[in-house]
This record gives structure tokens, sequence and C-alpha cells, in this order.
């Protein structure tokens, strides 16, 4: 007999990289070929710019879920529960009812974490106590174990497991079609924890040290506003080189990698971003930041370069470096391709997961 799970996840909309794994282990067929599955949608979001915000207008969804949940434990006896915990914040908050249900239900849960937090926010006495009580006796799937530092507290080592996110492989016949050179890409959310100020200031100094470029900002407006924006690169004069496009999807998303010489992705605030996966997929050269998983993902100076955050001159220099050795970036591009393919394609994604749960399954 299969092994029955409860799923608590997240589900799109909104589109976010935790939402989107969600989507993706729903519709697993792997998943699905192994275990008797329920899932139940915890998001309570159906916009980006409402997560984390407003959580009292939200509670009508969150009871309703949570008697959705009572309801599947109270006539199913599920082998364990997987759920998509929020690190810190509201969400945590949220959450902290539905792990309450689960532990009175005596149920196994293994945690799936997509963000972090924790470390950031246990020296509270009240966080400390709570994280104490949701991490007891739990096991945890990480995306990387440079992730383990934020829960290490709580949690034994032996009760880690690692499963690092995965995309589909897009069988695309796109053709580059820009005719413009040193073209530069980043993708993700408009927030400012994703280093859009950073990237910015090092248009503007490439710019001063005539350097030949481009660069296209594509990703929902939440910070940022589009007015707001363009007034920023009208101020900064880099209203040839720089363009921001708004959110983009599925055709229209992938031209923009397809045009793209370099992916740059300053964040300052990540676990395991998906669109670094994505610029790997379409063969780009990643420049990012040490932070969270992403020394996991781009080995620095053979898929990428790993930057120091915050430091836009030193941005700069990194991407007038590939700018000036084309035969350099390249080769990280084919480097980043070939390790996509090797580790991080939906495919091995699912079969490590089903790994895990069917090992958890066997240990109950």
């Amino acid at each position: 007999m299969k092994p029955k799970i409860l799923f608590i996840l997240t589900l799109p909309p909104p589109i976010h990289g935790a939402s989107l794994m969600g989507h993706y282990i729903k519709n697993s067929n792997h998943i699905n070929s192994n275990f008797n599955c329920t899932f139940i949608n915890s998001q309570t979001s159906k916009k980006l710019k409402d997560i984390g915000k407003g959580i009292f207008s939200k509670i009508f969804t969150i009871i309703k879920t949570n008697l959705s949940i009572s309801k599947h434990l109270l006539f199913n006896n599920y082998d364990f529960c997987y759920f998509t915990l929020t690190s810190n914040g509201p969400g945590f908050y949220k959450d902290l009812l539905t792990i309450i249900i689960l532990k009175s239900f005596r149920k196994k849960i293994i945690y799936h974490f997509h963000n972090k937090g924790v470390r950031d926010h246990n020296s509270n006495l009240i966080n400390n106590i709570l994280y104490k009580f949701a991490l007891s006796n739990s096991k945890i799937i990480l995306l990387s174990p440079y992730l383990l530092v934020d829960i290490k507290k709580y949690v034994r080592d032996v009760n880690v497991y690692y499963c690092p996110n995965g995309i589909p492989i897009i069988n695309h016949n796109y053709k580059k079609i820009s005719r413009r050179k040193n073209k530069l890409l980043f993708f993700s959310n408009m927030i400012n924890l994703k280093g859009i100020d950073i990237l910015l200031n090092a248009c503007k100094i490439l710019k001063n040290r005539k350097i030949e470029f481009y660069c296209d900002f594509v990703g929902e407006f939440l910070d940022f506003d589009e007015n707001s924006f363009n007034k920023k690169i009208e101020a900064y004069s880099l209203k040839n080189n720089v363009t921001a496009h708004g959110g983009k999807y599925k055709d229209e998303k992938y031209s923009f990698y397809i045009n793209a010489d370099i992916f740059v992705f300053p964040t300052l605030n990540d676990c395991f971003p998906l669109v670094i996966l994505e610029a790997m997929h379409f063969s780009l050269p990643v420049i990012s930041t040490n932070e969270g998983g992403i020394p996991d993902i781009v080995d620095h100076d053979k898929t990428g370069l790993i930057v120091e955050k915050n430091d836009a001159e030193i941005l700069a220099n990194n991407i007038e470096y590939l700018i000036n050795n084309p035969v350099v970036s390249n080769k990280m591009g084919t480097s980043g391709r070939k390790k996509y393919l090797d580790n991080y394609t939906l495919d091995i994604f699912e079969k490590k997961l089903t790994h895990i749960l069917n090992t958890e399954s066997l240990n109950k």
C-alpha cells in the first residue's frame, strides 16, 4: 500500500518561488504515483504585494484552511504531513495554528523550507519558545547545506535532508534577435532586497566608465512602481541604458533570457533563487551574491561570479570583466547549462523529494 501523505503547501497565485515549487509537487507524476496524496493550499495572498501583510484580513481564509486540515486528519490515517513552513514574520505566526493542529493529532511533520529568517528572529524570548515548539521532533528539508545555520539551534543534523529546487527543461526554438551589445538581465520581482538599487548604481558606474551595455529589468513592480523607477533612471542619466519591463511570463520571459548576455542578480536576501536556475538553463553566466544557497548554485569563476553584497563598485567591476572577456563569459554560460542539466532539472528535484518522502515513510 502506498504511503498516505497530507501535503500542506502554497500554490499560485501569486507566483513566487515557494508557490511555483508547490505547483510542481502537486502535479508531479513521481509524487502522485508513489504516494496517496492529499493537497491543501495554505496560500492566503492572491497578489504578490499582499504577502506578509494584513493577516487580520486573511483570517477567514486561515480558519477555512485549518478546518479543512482538521477534517482530513480526523477522517484519514496519514503516515505523515508535509508542510511548507514560513520561517518568520506574520506568515510564521499564521502557520503556528496549523502546527498546533498537526501536533494535537500527533502527526509526524516534515517541514520544507523555501525561505529563511529563523536565526534573525529567534533572539526574542517568545519567538525562541515558538521555534522550539514548532521544530521539535520534526524532520526538515532544506534547499542547501548553506541554509543549515538558519535552523541549527533547533534541529539536529541527522533530522535534515537536502533537496535543491529544480525547474523544467524548456524545449524552445527561440532565436536571439537583440542587436544590442553587452546585454545584461535582471529578472525578479522589483523588491529592494533583490539589489535593484545596487545594480542601478553599478550601471551608473559602467556608464561613467564609458562601457557599452544595456540592462533589462524584468519583474512585477512592488517596492518600486514604474513611474518612480523611471524617475530614478532619468536621475542617473541611464535612459539609453536601462529599461524596466514589468512582469513577463512564459514565452515573453524566455525571450529575455535568450537575448541576454549576462545575468546579474545582486540580491541581499534569498534562499535558492529559481531565476538563477533559469539563467543557467539558457546558458547565461551569472553574477550574484554570497547569499543563502547561491554559492551552492553558482561556482565562482566557473559558472559565474560571486560578489560581495551591497557594493555597487565591486558589482560594476565584475560586470565589466565579463563584458571585456566574452570567451570567459561564454564558457561560464556553457558550464552553467551543464550544471543545471546535471543537478537542477525538475525531474531530478522530483526524484530526490520522492526518495526523501519514501525514506520517511519507512521510518514512521
